[in-house]
């Protein structure tokens, strides 16, 4: 009995030139090589028999649909023994945002006339 052995194929395409197959084992080995290909200016096409999908944006995963979790293509960095923390966090644009008051003009000016009754 012959045992099957699953491979993971990557198309690398350059912009000029023929393209290329690499063949990986694991799913694993082939997120590793894509990794080491980012920052190429290169086009590339994962595959096993079935689509595979790499996320778009910065941060990008390997997904094999159905099959497992996505598998991140970057490395989380750790934070350094001086890093700094605090109780809150500004997200955003650094300029403090506008005051909002609570509810509308209508509701202020009806307090007003409350009040000089």
């Amino acid at each position: 009995m012959t045992e099957t052995v699953d491979a993971y194929y990557l198309v690398i395409f350059s912009d000029i030139g023929a393209p290329s197959v690499e063949t990986f084992e694991t799913l694993e080995q082939m997120a590793d090589a894509l990794v080491d290909l980012q920052g190429s200016d290169i086009t590339v096409m994962p595959f096993c028999g079935r689509r595979l999908y790499v996320s778009q944006g910065d941060m990008k995963y390997l997904l094999d649909e159905g099959h497992g979790a996505p598998i991140p293509l970057f490395t989380v960095p750790q934070p350094d023994d001086d890093a700094v923390y605090d109780s809150t966090a500004r997200f955003g644009a650094e300029a403090t945002a506008q005051v909002i008051a609570l509810g509308t003009p209508a509701d202020v000016t009806a307090l007003d006339e409350e009040a000089e009754e």
